[in-house]
């Protein structure tokens, strides 16, 4: 049997003709339909509209509801076959990016959901109609990224950056107070020396206080993205953290530098680290949020040298974690990479870290 639904009204209105033995320019007289709408109605390249359903009725004698039917399972079959293929777009990036590992380890899915409920979810979470619309490059959010030299895709990044702004406008917080976030900023370094369970809540207050929707998302294989800014409504901002390799140093100064694309109000849509004006500005503000920038210069200026006890001493001096004495030094060209990293290497544990609000 024929499966109507999967066929244009047209087709159906020339079996009609041939059966009648009428010819279009004919039908097109006796019905009031112009010859060009009916050409294209019979060949599928226009819609049966309520007009002309009406005409058809009245010729045929059946109901307008009949032709009307026609069109809407002839366009449901359409949408139902643009939604399968559209499953199978994105079920290829959910699998060439773990993105059902992903929402499981955050808690979002289960190992026991079916595809499709993967698929459900990981578009819920992001905040999108279909996956694909995050598989191009996308200029939306300021980011910072690694600068090792490691590859990123852009699927990933926007993935993880859509899902964080979806986290952020889950939060109810006062508007943004950049005078608040200043003064709140002055224990930033001091709270390296603690552990994420001390640190974390107060990091959650002095956002919410200042108005910042503060999300920290783990990171997400393949985005090589550290941390991200986005303004969005009238005058909302997020900062978001992904904690790559769960280093305290990355972490740390990619808060830093966040923080600065906040305080200067950032607000362009895409800015890569290193490219440009602002991501600069970011870095240096970055550093004097972390490291007293007058203790910094005293203390490379009396030394030729620096040894892990220079930098222990002085960390301690200052409170602040040595680590991030270290990376100062490290960018500065004034210790080899990674010189002491195995004396004062330090790593946060993700769940430590993340905690849905």
């Amino acid at each position: 049997m024929l499966d109507i639904k999967r066929y244009h009204p047209g087709v159906h209105l020339k079996d009609a003709l041939d059966a009648l033995g009428m010819r279009a320019a004919e039908f097109s007289l006796r019905t009031g339909i112009s010859e060009r709408s009916l050409s294209a109605l019979l060949n599928g390249k226009n819609d049966v509209t309520f007009e002309i359903a009406q005409k058809l009725s009245s010729f045929f004698g059946d109901t307008i509801n009949f032709w009307m039917n026609l069109q809407h399972d002839y366009d449901a079959y359409l949408s139902r076959e643009k939604n399968h293929r559209q499953d199978e777009m994105d079920q290829r990036l959910i699998q060439e990016y773990d993105i059902r590992d992903y929402l499981i380890s955050l808690g979002v899915a289960n190992e026991s959901d079916p595809q499709e409920v993967i698929l459900q979810k990981a578009r819920k979470f992001a905040g999108v109609s279909a996956l694909t619309l995050l598989n191009r490059k996308d200029g939306f959010v300021s980011f910072k990224e690694e600068k090792s030299g490691g590859s990123s895709h852009p699927f990933a990044q926007n993935y993880w950056v859509a899902s964080a702004l979806t986290e952020a406008r889950k939060k109810r917080h006062r508007p943004f107070d950049k005078k608040k976030l200043t003064e709140g900023l002055a224990s930033l370094p001091h709270w390296s020396l603690e552990s994420p369970s001390s640190f974390v809540p107060k990091l959650h207050s002095l956002f919410q206080e200042a108005g910042v929707s503060f999300v920290f998302l783990p990171y997400l294989n393949k985005s090589n993205l550290y941390g991200a800014t986005r303004w969005y409504g009238q005058n909302e901002v997020m900062l978001a953290i992904s904690n790559k390799n769960n280093r305290a140093d990355l972490f740390w100064f990619t808060l830093a530098h966040e923080i600065a694309h906040v305080l200067m109000e950032h607000k362009r849509g895409f800015l890569y680290s290193g490219d440009g004006l602002e991501d600069l500005e970011a870095d240096k503000m970055a550093e004097a949020l972390l490291l007293p920038q007058k203790d910094y210069e005293s203390f490379i200026k009396e030394k030729k040298s620096f040894s892990p006890e220079d930098v222990e001493q002085f960390a301690k001096r200052i409170g602040v974690l040595p680590l991030i004495v270290t990376m100062r030094l490290e960018k500065d060209g004034l210790v080899p990479k990674e010189a002491f990293s195995e004396r004062f290497c330090i790593s946060y544990k993700t769940r430590d870290l993340f905690v849905r609000k």
